[in-house]
């Protein structure tokens, strides 16, 4: 909404409207739906001296890493947080109302919907930065977190990602030892990527990758034709960990782990169905 003048603030309301010819007549007061608080206009001063989203990181099951920018003049900072459950939005609460630091560890996140977090200067004149985006914190089966020790996966665009944010709730993680020397390997890799497109979006399943390439620039090359994760190729100790954890002798291989246990479904699925309903029912019979 454009055009918004004044300073004594604003409310919106919404109601749902049907093709009914009952339903468009005049509404009743109760059918529609309004936010509690006054929506004010920021001045140009308030805008200025508002501070950055915090960063928001997972910190191992259930736990978060907030961060945002020092506003370089040594004030202190409240930061607040609120529930997303599917109701909407919760009362913003307050974790800290007066921060030397510029860093806050939050445990105890368990909800579901997940959560959201805002910061300001510790006064009542400044106003909070915007929301940070929706965060879910998922816990994850110590049998997959000790799988990747040292808590970080790759992504595509040389990104990465923290362990339990990159599989926690998934249903199914697959773990893909391959090479680009290897032409069986490059032969599989294909039908594994028209898989992972088709079910990933759903959000059940993740892939991680470690690769038995020689040198980086064949991991790259490789790594660069697949969508999903990579243990990076700089941490031999991980890709040979999970060699040996799976015993190994050959490539490819793809070994399918229940992602709420940790517990191998699949020992090997190359040159097998990709069958999820498979899966589940390994999954529950054990």
């Amino acid at each position: 909404k454009r055009n918004l003048i004044g300073t004594d603030g604003f409310l919106f309301r919404v109601r749902a409207v049907t093709n009914d010819t009952n339903d468009k007549a005049e509404a009743e007061e109760y059918d529609w739906i309004s936010h509690v608080d006054m929506f004010y206009l920021l001045t140009i001063e308030q805008e200025s001296n508002r501070l950055d989203v915090p960063m928001v990181e997972s910190s191992g099951a259930h736990a978060a890493i907030i961060s945002w920018k020092d506003d370089a003049l040594g004030n202190k900072y409240e930061l607040q947080m609120r529930e997303n459950k599917s109701s909407g939005g919760q009362p913003w609460t307050t974790i800290a109302s007066s921060l030397s630091n510029t860093t806050v560890k939050k445990n105890n996140l368990v909800e579901s919907s997940g959560y959201q977090f805002r910061v300001r200067i510790s006064s009542t004149e400044s106003v909070f930065s915007s929301p940070s985006e929706v965060k879910v914190f998922h816990s994850l089966h110590p049998a997959i977190q000790n799988l990747f020790p040292n808590g970080m996966l790759l992504q595509q665009g040389d990104q990465k990602i923290s362990v339990p944010d990159a599989l926690g709730g998934k249903e199914f993680i697959l773990v893909y030892m391959s090479a680009h020397w290897c032409p069986p390997c490059r032969q599989f890799t294909p039908q594994l990527i028209s898989f992972y497109n088709n079910y990933a979006k759903q959000n059940k399943l993740e892939i991680v990758f470690s690769s038995s390439d020689h040198d980086a620039q064949s991991f790259d090359n490789y790594y660069r034709t697949m969508p999903w994760l990579a243990i990076p190729f700089d941490e031999d100790e991980t890709r040979d960990k999970i060699m040996g954890y799976f015993r190994v002798q050959g490539i490819p291989r793809l070994v399918v782990l229940d992602g709420t246990t940790g517990r191998i479904l699949e020992d090997n699925a190359v040159g097998k169905p990709f069958d999820i309903s498979r899966w589940r029912a390994l999954a529950a019979s054990r």
